[in-house]
């Protein structure tokens, strides 16, 4: 059935609706302003959205069900691996308690014999030979930071599910420094000298969590830092920084003895014992106002709780020598 439009006060039956304007049409406008445009009958427009709505809704359930398996598949792996580990640290506990108890068991057989003698007012105490290595220590490998090491690797593995890692690449404040292999590396201009020279993220954040993964490529000791951090004043922060811009607006750690977070002063291995090849994650909560920073070789982490939250928040990385790098990680 045929619907009726007024237009330039004419009557005009409506046969068809345009796909690609969204509006209906009479048989001049097919004609005139719809040519070429994909035209169906009035009365298929209600299936086709209906269609369309139940199956962009039917690809979302599949997203979910392969999500769902892939969050169940992998928490069935890591707790199978969990167990693999288990049964060879506890075999591991019982084959060195196994071995002193039996020692134990042979030291006990021995003075039996010796208080039996005592008593038979026949000692010869020189003879008897009782096994004394320290059976009250089991020397474990698991007393070798085994369960620290399982604890970062765990720890490294649950943080992964809390946010994704996203692309992220750097741009560069100050002319002196490189920025490469596909802006993820950051380093000085040959043949520069060595100053404090500042680049960031090109991404910036103002919710929700994320993480910047960071390698260390180079790093010089001997008062040459690195420095990573964020800032929500990207505007305010010098391209190099001098001694009276105090700490840049930056909030993060430093390799050097003194961090440039005015309000956590430098403590702990965490900012002295950088290398080349470390791993840092530079965790951002946007909406709790937090940045954690975690040093993937050793497990430490440190938490900074002055960021300011769900303001415009830019990652950043300061070099402080002329053979220094760091390169972003996928």
């Amino acid at each position: 059935m045929f619907s009726i439009v007024r237009k330039v006060n004419t009557l005009k039956k409506i046969i068809g609706y345009c796909t690609t304007c969204f509006q209906v049409t009479c048989i001049s406008c097919i004609t005139e302003t719809h040519q070429k445009h994909k035209v169906i009958n009035i009365d298929e427009v209600e299936n086709t959205f209906k269609n369309e709505h139940i199956n962009r809704f039917n690809e979302q359930k599949e997203n979910y069900k392969e999500m769902s398996k892939q969050i169940k598949d992998y928490f069935a792996s890591l707790h199978n691996e969990l167990h693999i580990n288990e049964v060879s640290i506890t075999r591991e506990l019982d084959s060195h308690f196994n071995e002193k108890e039996d020692i134990y068991n042979i030291n006990m057989l021995s003075f039996e014999e010796l208080e039996n003698e005592l008593k038979s007012s026949k000692p010869d105490i020189k003879e008897k030979e009782i096994t004394s290595p320290d059976i009250y220590s089991l020397n474990l490998k698991l007393q070798n930071n085994i369960l620290d090491k399982y604890l970062n690797y765990l720890t490294k593995k649950i943080l992964k599910l809390t946010y994704d890692y996203e692309e992220m690449t750097f741009k560069s404040l100050s002319p002196k420094l490189v920025i490469s292999n596909h802006k993820k590396t950051v380093t000085f201009k040959p043949d520069l000298n060595s100053n404090h020279n500042v680049s960031f993220t090109e991404q910036s954040y103002d919710s929700g969590i994320h993480c910047l993964r960071l390698r260390i490529d180079k790093i010089n000791q001997g008062g040459y830092w690195i420095f990573l951090g964020v800032t929500n004043k990207l505007n305010s922060v010098a391209p190099t920084r001098s001694p009276s811009l105090n700490y840049n607006f930056c909030t993060g750690i430093s390799s050097f003895l003194q961090t440039l977070d005015s309000l956590n002063p430098a403590t702990g291995n965490l900012k002295k014992d950088w290398v080349d090849g470390d791993i840092f994650s530079l965790i951002l909560n946007c909406d709790e106002g937090t940045l954690k920073i975690l040093k993937e070789r050793t497990g430490e982490f440190e938490l900074r709780t002055n960021v300011e939250k769900n303001t415009t928040t830019h990652f950043v990385v300061e070099l402080c020598f002329s053979n220094n790098a760091v390169t972003i990680l996928d």
